[in-house]
């Protein structure tokens, strides 16, 4: 079974937009649920839970956000 559940923020496993887990179904293949903004366009569609990984945002080492800062 998955450790994601309803409420965590999700993106494929290739990639992707943050999307928000709404419902999970239960059953052999389980479905997923995912919400999503594209601009001002909510967005909604199923998804097989295993093409699913937790969402971690990239962020950019602290040398580089000082370089950028010191760069104004």
């Amino acid at each position: 079974m998955s450790a994601l559940k309803p409420g965590d923020i999700v993106h494929l496993n290739s990639g992707g937009p943050a999307m928000t887990l709404e419902t999970l179904g239960t059953g052999k293949r389980v479905i997923a649920r995912c919400t999503w903004f594209d601009g001002p366009n909510k967005n909604s569609e199923n998804f097989v839970v295993t093409s699913l990984k937790a969402y971690k945002p990239v962020q950019k080492p602290i040398v580089d956000l000082v370089k950028k800062r010191a760069s104004f």
